[in-house]
C-alpha cells in the first residue's frame, strides 16, 4: 500500500449540497474542483464530507482525492446526508 491520488470527474444536471461518502476510504484529503474541502479517517466518527452546492458545477465536475492507506475505490458516492460510523464498530 502506498499514498495516491485518485481523479474522478462527473457530470451534473443541477447542483445541490450533498457529502461524500468516505466509508471505503482509509485516510487523506478530499479536492471538488480543486478546492480543499477536508480530512478524513475510516475510524470516524464521520465518514463523509459536506459539500455546498456553490462548489460543483452544472456539467463536469472533477473530484480529487488522496489517500495515504492505499485504499482505492473504483466509484464515489454523494448522498444528501452525512454518514456516521456505528458504536462499537471496530
Amino acid at each position: 500500500m502506498q499514498p495516491s491520488f485518485y481523479r474522478y470527474e462527473f457530470n451534473l444536471d443541477e447542483v445541490g449540497d450533498c457529502f461524500i461518502d468516505l466509508s471505503k476510504f482509509g485516510k487523506g484529503v478530499v479536492f471538488v474542483n480543486q478546492t480543499n474541502i477536508g480530512r478524513f479517517w475510516e475510524v470516524g466518527p464521520t465518514l463523509s464530507l459536506y459539500i455546498p452546492s456553490g462548489f460543483l458545477n452544472v456539467g463536469r465536475n472533477e473530484i480529487v482525492i488522496f489517500e495515504t492507506e492505499g485504499t482505492y475505490q473504483p466509484e464515489i458516492n454523494l448522498v444528501k446526508a452525512p454518514v456516521y460510523k456505528e458504536m462499537g464498530e471496530g
